[in-house]
């Protein structure tokens, strides 16, 4: 027994190419583009809204970052039909045999939640869940490590709790909350950036992950 809290975006899912059909939905409505090259790697969409803004072509006039901004999110939230959004090879075999096991699988995303909810209803992938939350969920100022803690001090899943994430904000939000994290380098996260923050253990690829979680030396490791 025992539940993990997911990160979701380059984690469990590649999602960049849906996140970017947004991103170029939002500049096609101030006639500007994305260099390619810039879309071609998808760590950029760890970028900031507004330094996204800063890269479109013909150069935006930056008066039209607030309808930018407010583009980018309804399209996102409502429009999005996300038909590119894909969980890893491998990741639904994974959560479905850790679900078999007892072990709640719980998604703490950055995600809106209208939009996490919509991925995981249009895909089918409630019955792998155990909850999602995206991060409106706590509220309005939430971070990563907020989130964490209010699961932590406001639900009733069962310990132990191990964290899945390819940053290294997800390593600095489980670290602030007591929880070791688990670092993947397979999905599209900065993985210097991941490494820095020094996880309890990084993984290149899912075979490597489901090695950690159902092989014999996370028995020892994380007592699930």
């Amino acid at each position: 027994m025992g539940t993990i809290l997911w990160d979701f975006d380059g984690t469990l899912a590649d999602t960049a190419p849906d996140v970017w059909a947004s991103v170029a939905y939002a500049a096609a409505a101030l006639n500007a583009t994305l260099p390619a090259a810039l879309t071609a790697d998808p760590s950029h969409l760890s970028w900031p809204l507004e330094q996204l803004f800063q890269q479109l072509e013909p150069r935006a006039d930056q008066r039209d970052f607030a309808k930018f901004d407010r583009l980018v999110a309804k399209h996102y939230r409502t429009l999005n039909t996300f038909d590119q959004t894909r969980l890893y090879p491998g990741i639904q075999d994974l959560l479905q045999d850790l679900k078999n096991r007892g072990i709640r699988n719980v998604v703490v995303s950055l995600k809106p939640q209208a939009a996490l909810d919509r991925i995981v209803a249009n895909k089918g992938w409630q019955s792998l869940f155990t909850a999602v939350y995206g991060i409106d969920w706590f509220g309005p100022q939430a971070t990563k490590t907020t989130a964490i803690r209010h699961i932590l001090m406001d639900t009733h899943y069962p310990g132990p709790f191990l964290y899945i994430g390819d940053s290294g904000t997800d390593v600095s939000a489980a670290r602030a909350n007591g929880l070791m994290c688990l670092g993947v380098t397979y999905g599209d996260g900065d993985v210097a950036a991941l490494r820095q923050q020094r996880p309890w253990q990084c993984v290149s690829t899912v075979a490597q992950l489901k090695a950690k979680l159902l092989g014999k030396e996370q028995e020892n490791a994380t007592g699930f």
